[in-house]
């Protein structure tokens, strides 16, 4: 424990290579403590080590793979590097294990908006919908192009002429609406 504390001592006083050590350590001396784990897998990601993040995640601690924190930073991890798919599969995983607030369901609409996954991101925008009353005005043009992208054109362009009235000064809410209202 003293390791893990010392660990977050460093990284508040922005020594990351430093907390990562004594993370490695509290680790290895409690390797069934999902903390020490999830805390060398984040400072890897803070020091823009990405791919040890990735290959630490995937290749150490079968036993904290029920951890629904575990797949939410590998799909974190994936959005950072453009792989919206492999994000996707995680983010959900992650939501299937019990993580499904807010920020999980907003990283989620926006992998499977990136990777064209149009029908999982509106009922991800559904859930999201659901569980904060009303959605922000940019995920209702994610729902919008979704919308179109599945076929449901004059869904999708009366919902993003209702989000240009309720932000006319948002320039990318008029491009949606444009060239939804050009396709038609």
């Amino acid at each position: 424990e003293s390791h893990y504390f010392l660990g977050v001592l460093y990284q508040r006083w922005s020594e990351d290579e430093t907390s990562l050590i004594e993370y490695k350590v509290a680790m290895r001396k409690d390797a069934s403590h999902p903390q020490y784990f999830m805390a060398v897998a984040e400072t890897h990601v803070a020091l823009g080590q990405l791919d040890e993040a990735l290959d630490f995640l995937l290749t150490s601690g079968k036993e904290f793979q029920h951890q629904p924190s575990v797949p939410a930073l590998i799909g974190q991890i994936y959005l950072l590097q453009g792989d919206p798919e492999k994000a996707a599969k995680y983010l959900s995983d992650s939501q299937l294990l019990g993580n499904d607030g807010p920020e999980i369901l907003t990283s989620l609409a926006s992998a499977e908006f990136d990777a064209g996954m149009y029908a999982h991101c509106l009922m991800t925008l559904q859930h999201l919908e659901e569980s904060t009353d009303e959605l922000p005005p940019i995920y209702q043009r994610m729902r919008g192009k979704c919308l179109f992208s599945t076929g449901r054109v004059q869904q999708g362009r009366d919902l993003c002429l209702v989000v240009t009235r309720m932000t006319p000064q948002e320039a990318g809410a008029w491009l949606d609406l444009g060239y939804i209202a050009w396709h038609m």
